[in-house]
């Protein structure tokens, strides 16, 4: 007996349209570009990314600098790349 997924996993009109309905509000974006207060000339459409412009990039100091040529970065990933790419260095987790 062959059975589909349909007969395991019934799915009515309302779970479709549940599902389709919050997948396609979740994909929706804002069309509107939003600069940034500090002047500095980024702008984003997700609210998301100017927090996270606000918090880690604008107006503060990098945090992650790297011990063997002094170079900054704002991000922990973006120094532990370096140090693989640059200097051939496995970072220790």
């Amino acid at each position: 007996m062959k059975l589909s997924l349909t007969s395991v996993f019934p799915i009515t009109v309302e779970t479709q349209q549940a599902f389709y309905g919050r997948r396609r509000s979740c994909s929706t974006t804002n069309t509107s570009v939003v600069f940034c207060p500090n002047h500095c000339g980024r702008k984003y459409k997700h609210e998301g990314s100017l927090r996270k412009h606000l918090r880690f990039e604008c107006g503060v100091e990098k945090q992650f600098r790297c011990v063997n040529c002094g170079k900054s970065f704002t991000q922990k990933a973006h120094l532990l790349s370096h140090l693989l790419n640059i200097h051939k260095i496995v970072p220790v987790m």
